[in-house]
């Protein structure tokens, strides 16, 4: 699931054997009597995780990814072009061209959403199954006005954020990365330099672009 350029991000196959017997008995129970064909140890933010690779009743590639105490992390499921939303390939269409060929796959991410208040101000946390936390929203009690900015390096952000700066910067340098509230929502706000020129980038945190914008841009407008 990890990309090789990643940095700080390492995988390698292992055997069936060397899996952590929680994290195998959750693979196996996810598989559901389908043979395993693929295990794998995952590196990333210094955590090992760990994938399991078979083939669903319907011919179907999902991979599973769990932590080391067997809980669930992300299952990548292969998806069918007829399967897609039509929103989703008429983009896809829109940034690949006709005639490319595509493969889509479907990503179920877990995460835990925390709520609680301490003193005057009230938290809601959004944390992944190995205890990172990628969301931080803090509200002053009575409050609609959202006080949480927080300067965040490109390893402490969600793999699809991470993901989709790294794209978006089309090999241009990535000068900083802040997490923040916007309308109630934590977003990622990273600034990069292209050809020169300082772009913003705003990524949801599923890794969706929100926008992108030039310094040159907002001058003219």
């Amino acid at each position: 699931m990890s990309s090789p350029a990643d940095a700080g991000e390492s995988e390698q196959k292992l055997t069936e054997a060397a899996v952590p017997a929680a994290a195998l008995a959750t693979l196996k129970k996810m598989a559901k009597g389908a043979k395993i064909t693929q295990f794998a140890e995952e590196i990333e933010h210094g955590q090992a995780f760990y994938e399991g690779s078979w083939k669903a009743a319907s011919g179907t590639n999902i991979d599973v990814l769990v932590t080391l105490a067997g809980d669930l992390v992300e299952i990548e499921e292969q998806a069918a072009y007829s399967n897609v939303p039509e929103t989703v390939r008429a983009m896809v269409n829109q940034k690949a061209g006709e005639g490319t060929e595509l493969a889509f796959e479907k990503k179920t991410m877990i995460l835990y959403e925390a709520k609680f208040r301490k003193g005057e101000h009230r938290y809601e946390l959004l944390l992944t199954p190995d205890g990172r936390i990628i969301e931080n929203e803090v509200k002053k009690s009575g409050s609609d006005e959202d006080e949480d900015e927080q300067q965040v390096s490109i390893d402490d952000v969600p793999k699809a954020v991470k993901a989709a700066i790294i794209k978006n910067s089309e090999g241009g340098k990535i000068e900083k990365i802040e997490r923040e509230n916007e309308d109630g929502k934590v977003i990622y706000e990273a600034e990069v330099t292209i050809d020169g020129k300082e772009v913003e980038l705003k990524i949801a945190c599923c890794g969706k672009l929100l926008s992108k914008e030039t310094e040159d841009e907002d001058e003219k407008e």
